[in-house]
Parts: C-alpha cells; sequence; structure tokens
C-alpha cells in the first residue's frame, strides 16, 4: 500500500511538472510578440539602434496577427512610424491575449489558438486623444512641435471627418492646425458624438 502511494505520488508530481513546464513554454512563446513590440518602440520612441532587428518585418507581424496598424506616413514612398498610443495599443492587446499567442519560429509567424480578443475602446475619447495631439502641436501653446504625431493626429481627423482644411505653414513646414480647426472639430463631435461607434476588428472609430 505504502508502495501505491508513493507511485501516485510520484505520477502527481510528474504531471505538475510536465504542466509547469508547457506553461513556461507557452510563456515564452508567446513573449516572442512583446519583445518586438519593445523592439519597435526602442527604435521609434526612444530612438535607439536596433542591430541586427528587421524593424519592418517585426511590424507587419505584429499588425498581421492583431489587426492593429500603426500610422503610416504617406506621400512618395509610403513608410510606418509607430507612435506611443500604437505601442501602448500593441502591449493591451499582448495583455488580452498572449495566453493563446504563440509563435512559429519555423514559418516566423504569430498563432492564436483561440478566438481573438479585441481592444474595445471609447469612440468619443479616441476622438478627445486625438483632439489633444493638435492642441498639444498647434504652434502656438507649445514650439515643440512633433510632425510625426501631428499627422498622425490631422489623418484621423481627415478619415473620419472629411475636413481637410488645415493648411501648411510655411514657417514651419508643416500642416499647422489654428484655434479655428479647433474649434470647428469640437463643434463637429458635440453635433455627432452620438453617431460614433467603435469598431472592434478593424480596431478604428467610425460614423454611422
Amino acid at each position: 500500500m505504502k508502495k501505491l502511494h508513493i507511485i501516485l505520488l510520484l505520477f502527481v508530481c510528474s504531471v505538475f511538472l510536465n504542466c509547469k513546464n508547457s506553461n513556461a513554454q507557452a510563456d515564452n512563446n508567446s513573449i516572442v510578440f512583446l519583445e518586438y513590440v519593445n523592439h519597435i518602440e526602442d527604435s521609434f520612441i526612444k530612438e535607439k539602434t536596433q542591430k541586427g532587428f528587421n524593424i519592418s518585418e517585426a511590424i507587419l507581424k505584429i499588425e498581421d496577427i492583431s489587426n492593429i496598424k500603426s500610422y503610416m506616413e504617406e506621400g512618395y514612398s509610403d513608410y510606418k512610424i509607430p507612435n506611443q498610443w500604437n505601442i501602448k495599443d500593441w502591449k493591451d492587446w499582448y495583455d488580452l491575449n498572449k495566453s493563446n499567442l504563440r509563435f512559429d519560429k519555423e514559418k516566423e509567424k504569430f498563432y492564436l489558438d483561440s478566438d481573438i480578443k479585441y481592444l474595445r475602446k471609447n469612440p468619443v475619447e479616441v476622438f478627445k486623444v486625438h483632439l489633444s495631439i493638435l492642441k498639444k502641436n498647434n504652434g502656438i501653446e507649445n514650439e515643440n512641435i512633433n510632425a510625426n504625431h501631428l499627422d498622425y493626429a490631422i489623418t484621423f481627423f481627415e478619415n473620419l471627418t472629411g475636413y481637410k482644411k488645415i493648411e501648411l505653414e510655411e514657417d514651419w513646414g508643416e500642416r499647422i492646425p489654428k484655434q479655428s480647426d479647433i474649434d470647428f472639430l469640437n463643434n463637429w463631435l458635440d453635433q455627432n458624438k452620438g453617431k460614433l461607434s467603435w469598431d472592434e476588428k478593424n480596431q478604428e472609430v467610425k460614423i454611422k
């Protein structure tokens, strides 16, 4: 009888260790996503050089699995410029999906073992965040204009509202919002906030 107890104890320990190892492997597997995000953050936010790491491929892999697109600078040659808001969304998405996320090293691709869990946002608050970017980069309250952040917010408003009157300022060499632009967008929000919705699948604000 004592021998049987020992065998059962060894079996339970074995199962526990296997589960623990499996969970550790899953964690190590999914954390590749977070490592990619950290590399991108270092490159675009902290402006550190990432030697031997393909940032462009990392961005595309993250966007492909999360469906959260980073900001793209459109012009003669379109290119991605992830910002602090994109980074935050990717990290929040990772927290929601990490238990079911895995990385295939051979195919170098992320997969989910269950349905994706989408970020849920208040569309009015998202609108206000973008409006705050305009206010912080209008050349009046703050002379340290971040052109990439400004373009990111302007593109958001152009796509959502169709408002395309923010003009290029020769002194700045950028499209700089005036108080009249900000007033227009505030009024637009007051009139349309009830029509705004959050599209989970495409991770963007829509208007009915």
